[in-house]
Formats: structure tokens, C-alpha cells, sequence
């Protein structure tokens, strides 16, 4: 293998030692040109990278979204004396979704941290610490909620030396959303009552929640009723929910569905107490003693007694039969009982915020879409131009009654309207449009290879070259020739001479000649 190497070495050498100084330079420069060629294709294919975070993060957490990624196959440079990572800009959306998912790109301060504590550490510090804690997780919980990208609390907890105002005084929080989307008035609520619980003190009248364009989200739980702004929510998700109904319904009939309802709530609040009494068995008179009361007397009148005076008479004692004289005796009794009859007590209350669907109306449009093609238009014998114009309006269409029924049916709403329109789209016959930009790789590509092709078809044409000698004019002709004659007419006389010289060698020396062939057949029988 080494010998063919140096072999194909020396070869490559020759030949470009054989090479004039022109060709030398023609073919530098072709390799110089593949060369940048290379480097301008390998620029081109290299994929486009995007910053991950919009702002730097510590090392150690650079080092964990690393190995999320790694883990994920997803391609990374770490950047700004690692402090930052950027992604190929295809797989950014996923690298966002891998570190949100392992939750290592949480800042702040750690439990870890809160508890690494010292002898010089003061209650001042501890209280700082503590608050600092709280925020960084009040905010890291308050980002996972669905609409929410960012968030910034900030606490105001009064610190008294004295435990009895301490439990008096009474906290304070703001927070500062950015949100993807709406939140509703109850996540905002939700939101005001899991802080409110989170830190010491803390009441929601004492909290509010503005997001990044300064709207007030929460200032306080609202008053008895409902807000103008409660109602609106509640409207509009009553709204939302009735044109899903009928989306469901007929959205499959039709190219496009466009709702707008108009719902009437009914805020009022109304309470009704009615209490309904009724008598117990088959009395009407009777039913349930709440109360007897019942008194009794009496009194009886006898004959008279002994004669009025300090002493008693003595003895038997005369009596007189009186003709007026009697006993009498007399007694009294009174009862007084209350009775209760059955009482039956209803309370009937309204629910505020309940759609009145006599007062409510519906308006339905139904959309078909009709395409025409420029193509299938021109075999018609008509220009495209015209065609437009005279189709460019929408068509009514006639609407079956049971579709209109079906909406009533779904919704509870008899004031519906439904129309139907035939929309045309004019599809234009797409031009053959050639992008540079894709075709510049390939175009590099074939370029190089031309070069090269060049290149190699120049050098073996420099092999090829045979050397045809100048044509001689008569008189160089005659001379040359001349000159040849000469030069055999001295060939034949060396040739006379020679002869001559062996001839006088045999006839002087016949044995010598005899002995050298002698030899001349031996040497030939051994071989």
C-alpha cells in the first residue's frame, strides 16, 4: 500500500513538474475556487440558531437546561461566557417546551438557600430572607396558571416588635401579569385568594393585580350584586357557549358558520317568602297545645259562732234556730289552651344573571364557498377580467325551514334569523416562479464541478500534444538528403573494411578462427 502511495506521489510529482508556469496558476486557482466554493455552500447549509432566555441565568442552571436538551436531541451553543444557550431556531419551540416541562429554568431563591444560615446571620436578614422566599414562590406558581407568562410580586409586611400589634397590622401585595391571554374575572379572584392565604395577615381587599397594559385585573372582592364587568363576563360566556351550540349543529353543512346573538340577562334580584297555615286532624279547631293555662277556686259560707267578746262562753251554749240562716259553698275553674295549626314557610329566590330567552334573538349566516379556476374559466372562451366581475357578488340562498327549526330547538330562542350567501373565491392560475435562493447551492455545485472538469480535460490535452516538425522548404530538402547518401556511402566503405580485416584474420591465422567457433558450438550445446 505505502508503494503505491509513493508510487501515485511520484506520478502527481512528474506531471507537475512537466507543467509550464501558466497551467501551475490556472490550476491553483480552481482549487482556490473549489475551496471558497466549499466554505460559501457549508455558510449556506448551516442551520440558523435563536437565543433561548431574553436574559442571562446562572451557570448552574445553564448546565441543567444542557442536559434537557441533550437528553431531547436538541441542538444548543452555549453563549455569553455561559450564562446563555441558543438553539437551532427549527427546534426553539421545543426547547421551550422540554425546560418549561423540568422546570429547571426556576429562579430565585431556593429552600435550600433560605436555610443556609450562620451565627451572624440577624432576625433583620432571617425576615428578609423569609419575604424574598415567599415572593420568588408565590411567582413561580402564579406562572404556571394558563394565560399567565410572567410574573412579579411584591409583599409589604409590617414588622412590629410587639406580637399582639403584629397580629393586628395587616399586609399588602401587587402583582404584575403578563399575559398570552384574557384571564376571566374568577381566575383573577382565584388568584387574589391564593396569595391572600399564602402570606401572614393578608386580606384580598388589600391586594391588586394589574397586567402589562396597566388594566386593573383585581382591586378587592367586589360589593354585594353583581359589577358591570361581572355581567359582561357572564354575557359573554353565555354568548360563547350558545354560538359552540350551534357550531356543533350545522358547522359540518357549511363552509362557515358566523353567529351574533343577543342575549338578555336578567340581573334583578328577587326573593319571595310565602308561608301557608293549615289545621292538624280532623278538627279544624284543634291542633298542637303551644300553651294551657288553667286556674281553679272556691268558697263555702257556715252557721254563726259564739258571741263576740275577749271570753268564750262556758258550757253549752244556747242556740236559736234561725229561719234565714244557711251554708253555702261555691267553686270556680278556668282553662285557657293555645293551639298551633300546621305553617308551611317557602322562600323563593331568583338567580341573577338568567338568560331570558323571550327577549333574547339570534342572527345565523350561512356561507358556501363556489371556486372558480382561471384555467377552467379560459376553456369556457371568456377572460379571466370579465368573469370576475360579473361573479364577484355574493348569491342568496333559500334556506331549509328545518335548519332554522333545529336552531330553535338547540338554543331555546324563537327569534332566530337565518341567512344564506354563495361566496365565490377566484382561484388565478399560479406563474412559475423561480425562487434563487434554493437554486443557489445546486448552481454552486455544478459550477465547481465544471471547474473542475475544466481543469482536468486542460491537462490531459497538454499530454496529448504531439510535436510536429516544421514542413522543409526543397533546397533544406536536397541538402538532407544529400547528406544521407553521404553519410551511407561512409557506412558501405566501414562495412568493405571490416570484411577485408576478417578475411586477412582467417587466411593469416586459420587455427585461432577454428579454435573461436570450436567454442562458439560449445557455449550453444550447453545451453
Amino acid at each position: 500500500m505505502q508503494e503505491t502511495i509513493q508510487q501515485m506521489s511520484n506520478q502527481v510529482t512528474e506531471k507537475w513538474n512537466n507543467l509550464t508556469k501558466k497551467q501551475k496558476i490556472q490550476i491553483g486557482i480552481g482549487i482556490v475556487a473549489v475551496i471558497i466554493t466549499i466554505i460559501i455552500i457549508s455558510i449556506l447549509m448551516q442551520p440558523k440558531y435563536k437565543v433561548l432566555f431574553s436574559e442571562n441565568i446562572e451557570s448552574k442552571t445553564i448546565a441543567d437546561v444542557a442536559n434537557v436538551l441533550t437528553e431531547n436531541n436538541i441542538k444548543y451553543h452555549v453563549i455569553n461566557n455561559s450564562t446563555n444557550i441558543e438553539v437551532v431556531e427549527d427546534q426553539y419551540q421545543e426547547a421551550l417546551m422540554y425546560t418549561a416541562s423540568s422546570g429547571v429554568t426556576e429562579n430565585g431563591m431556593t429552600l435550600e438557600q433560605l436555610l443556609n444560615n450562620d451565627m451572624s446571620t440577624t432576625q433583620n436578614e432571617l425576615n428578609l430572607k423569609n419575604k424574598e422566599y415567599l415572593k420568588n414562590s408565590l411567582q413561580n406558581t402564579l406562572v404556571k396558571i394558563e394565560g399567565v407568562q410572567e410574573a412579579r410580586v411584591e409583599l409589604v409586611v409590617p414588622e412590629e416588635k410587639n406580637a399582639y400589634l403584629q397580629s393586628q397590622a395587616e399586609s399588602s401585595a401587587s402583582i404584575f401579569l403578563t399575559l398570552s391571554k384574557p384571564l376571566t374575572s374568577s381566575q383573577c379572584e382565584g388568584i387574589a385568594n391564593y396569595v391572600a392565604l399564602s402570606v401572614q395577615n393578608l386580606n384580598t381587599k388589600n391586594i391588586v393585580i394589574i397586567d402589562s397594559t396597566g388594566v386593573t385585573l383585581y382591586s378587592g372582592p367586589e360589593e354585594v350584586g353583581t359589577s358591570l364587568g361581572k355581567q359582561q363576563e357572564l354575557k359573554a360566556s353565555a354568548e360563547n357557549e350558545l354560538k359552540q351550540k350551534v357550531i356543533n349543529l350545522i358547522g359540518n353543512m357549511y363552509d362557515d358558520v358566523r353567529i351574533s346573538p343577543n342575549l338578555i340577562l336578567n340581573f334583578d334580584e328577587y326573593q319571595e317568602t310565602n308561608e301557608n297555615y293549615s289545621s292538624q286532624g280532623d278538627d279544624p279547631s284543634r291542633g298542637v297545645i303551644i300553651q294551657e293555662n288553667e286556674v281553679k277556686s272556691s268558697s263555702k259560707n257556715g252557721s254563726t259562732g259564739d258571741i263576740p267578746g275577749t271570753d268564750t262562753n262556758g258550757g253549752d251554749t244556747i242556740t236559736y234556730q234561725n229561719e234565714g240562716e244557711a251554708t253555702s259553698e261555691s267553686r270556680d275553674s278556668q282553662k285557657e289552651i293555645t293551639y298551633a295549626p300546621n305553617k308551611q314557610s317557602t322562600i323563593y329566590k331568583k338567580n341573577s344573571g338568567d338568560v331570558d330567552l323571550d327577549k333574547s334573538s339570534l342572527a345565523v349566516n350561512l356561507i358556501n364557498n363556489r371556486l372558480y379556476k382561471e384555467e377552467e374559466v379560459q376553456l369556457l372562451g371568456k377572460t379571466w377580467s370579465e368573469f370576475k366581475e360579473e361573479n364577484k357578488g355574493q348569491k342568496i340562498l333559500d334556506v331549509d325551514e328545518t335548519v332554522i327549526n333545529s336552531i330553535r330547538n338547540a338554543t331555546g330562542i324563537k327569534n332566530v334569523v337565518v341567512n344564506a350567501y354563495e361566496n365565490p373565491i377566484f382561484l388565478d392560475q399560479e406563474a412559475y416562479v423561480i425562487d434563487y435562493k434554493d437554486w443557489i447551492p445546486y448552481i454552486l455545485v455544478v459550477a465547481v464541478l465544471i471547474l473542475i472538469a475544466f481543469v482536468i480535460l486542460k491537462f490531459r490535452k497538454q499530454e496529448d500534444v504531439v510535436e510536429v516538425e516544421p514542413e522543409l522548404e526543397v533546397e533544406e530538402m536536397l541538402k538532407a538528403v544529400k547528406e544521407q547518401v553521404e553519410l551511407e556511402e561512409i557506412e558501405i566503405k566501414e562495412n568493405l573494411e571490416t570484411k577485408r580485416q576478417i578475411d586477412k584474420f582467417v587466411d593469416e591465422k586459420p587455427e585461432a578462427v577454428a579454435n573461436l567457433l570450436r567454442n562458439w558450438l560449445t557455449d550453444e550445446d550447453w545451453e
